[in-house]
């Protein structure tokens, strides 16, 4: 099931994104971004990218970076005729790779008067909430004081079960964690065509998009695709993911400056909807846009009619006389998936009870817990520990 918002195609309409003006985006750009020929590092790429976000800043604009390309500078360095194949020389390239990056970037940065900042991240940092706020914590620490925060997976200990798998999706989640206002993707060409423009040459770029169908998902399907880049695919998965999180997007060339972008005009498409407000303003708190999107889910819970009315339109907390099965085993604080009796998703929240004392409980009044199973607090999920998704 999918539980994220789609977005809907206008093949030509003006752009208009947002009314209010932008103060915090996310700029992701690959290693072809940074990288001759995906090999040594860039000084002049790294330059113009460093000019752009030093221009932001000057604007008032809290700039981001998400910057690939640390294993295509080790493995320059480690003088390797191909990209490595084995885990430990990746990570070695990468741990080589990540220090030349940073250096880059905090002399390039400091010619602007701007510090640069190393954030490494993983998938982990995002499941468990304590890193989840830290993480949080630094960045809005970090950009407080003017200075760039440049992330990047950590490739050094990240196992490929475990990786986000490219840049684009890490800079998706980064853009809902700090409530971003846009997200931008850079990239070699300018958006997302309706063919590929070297095989039809009245291909037609997709200025707007609304909604993420199958059918715009089969214009992007990677290298050598009809889309005419690699990575589209990849682009469009994460601009799906930033969205359903309330993050707007932009993908597609900046041509020496980010301001046409963030007034509607950039060189690309745009995912979002026609003069959307902030994501600040309509995204959850921390602790419900964890809840919701990235904490590890240990049980699933089946609720009534009646108990699926009051948590999703009354607002209110789950009881457990509103309980009708209970699945998997978890402990008090863990994250379970709340379902109605038709199998509808409702949304995830923070148990009270463990899975042995729910299943005690099913259907009986808050008493009963509460005086035979010495349950500390009456409610099954709380209403403010309670992510509702529908």
């Amino acid at each position: 099931m999918n539980r994220f918002p789609h977005l809907f195609i206008h093949a030509m309409e003006p752009l208009l994104i947002r009314s209010d003006p932008i103060r915090r985006i996310v700029v992701k750009v690959g290693s072809s971004s940074v990288t001759e020929d995906n090999r040594a590092l860039s000084h002049r790429q790294m330059s113009d990218i460093a000019q752009l976000v030093a221009s932001l800043t000057a604007d008032g604009v809290e700039t981001i970076l998400v910057s690939s390309g640390a294993v295509a500078a080790g493995t320059h360095a480690l003088q390797l005729a191909t990209k490595p194949t084995t885990v430990s020389l990746k990570q070695s390239a990468a741990a080589i790779g990540q220090g030349l990056l940073m250096q880059t970037y905090t002399e390039l940065f400091r010619q602007h008067g701007l510090l640069a900042a190393q954030i490494l991240l993983t998938r982990y940092d995002f499941s468990r909430r304590q890193s989840y706020n830290n993480a949080l914590d630094t960045l809005e620490a970090l950009l407080s004081h003017r200075a760039v925060p440049v992330i990047n997976e950590n490739d050094t200990v990240v196992l490929s079960d475990h990786s986000f798998g490219d840049n684009d999706m890490l800079s998706a989640l980064v853009a809902a964690l700090v409530h971003a206002d846009l997200l931008i993707i850079l990239t070699d060409v300018d958006g997302l065509y309706d063919a590929d423009p070297r095989v039809f040459p009245s291909a037609k770029r997709i200025p707007l998009v609304t909604e993420v169908t199958d059918a715009l998902r089969g214009l992007a399907t990677g290298s050598g695709s009809r889309v005419g880049t690699g990575g589209m695919a990849a682009k469009v998965r994460a601009a799906e993911r930033a969205l359903g999180l309330g993050v707007p997007v932009f993908v597609g060339t900046a041509r020496g400056s980010l301001a046409p972008i963030l007034a509607g005009e950039g060189a690309g498409t745009y995912f979002g909807e026609k003069g959307s407000t902030t994501a600040g303003s309509s995204s959850p708190g921390r602790k419900l846009q964890w809840i919701a999107f990235h904490s590890p889910v240990s049980g699933r819970v089946t609720i009534d009619e009646g108990a699926a009315r009051a948590v999703r339109t009354e607002q209110r907390s789950l009881l457990p006389a509103g309980v009708i099965t209970s699945e998997g085993s978890f402990n008090r604080g863990d994250v379970v998936e709340l379902y109605s009796s038709e199998g509808l998703f409702i949304g995830r929240g923070i148990v009270n009870y463990t899975s042995s004392q729910l299943t005690a409980a099913l259907g009986r009044p808050t008493s009963f817990a509460r005086e035979s199973l010495g349950v500390a607090r009456d409610e099954v999920v709380h209403r403010d520990d309670l992510a509702v998704m529908v």
